[in-house]
């Protein structure tokens, strides 16, 4: 992964931590995609929650999310990613806690 724009898989945009608690837009870029752009992001679910829609796009080599998204902890710090993850993804719920459009 590279912040810097150096050759990586993934090459992410440097601000990226920047999108963190507040609802990003479909269509919002987290960098594009480098090396030989096969790679792809896993988005792993949280409890009982089931990832059954990509979370991201990958055309046009971009690495662009699908839906309204909340990010939270993204880092740009390469260490932490490796430790953890690159961060989170959340959405609204209603207070029966299902998923808001």
């Amino acid at each position: 992964m590279s912040f810097d724009g150096s050759d990586a898989d993934f090459l992410f945009r440097a601000d990226l931590d920047r999108l963190n608690f507040s609802e990003i837009e479909e269509g919002t870029s987290f960098g594009f995609l480098g090396g030989s752009r096969l790679h792809r992001l896993s988005v792993l679910p949280a409890d009982d929650c089931a990832v059954t829609e990509p979370y991201f796009d990958y055309s046009g080599g971009w690495i662009s999310v699908t839906r309204p998204t909340i990010p939270a902890m993204l880092t740009v710090d390469p260490r932490a990613i490796r430790l953890d993850s690159l961060g989170y993804l959340m959405h609204r719920i209603d207070r029966e806690g299902r998923r808001v459009s």
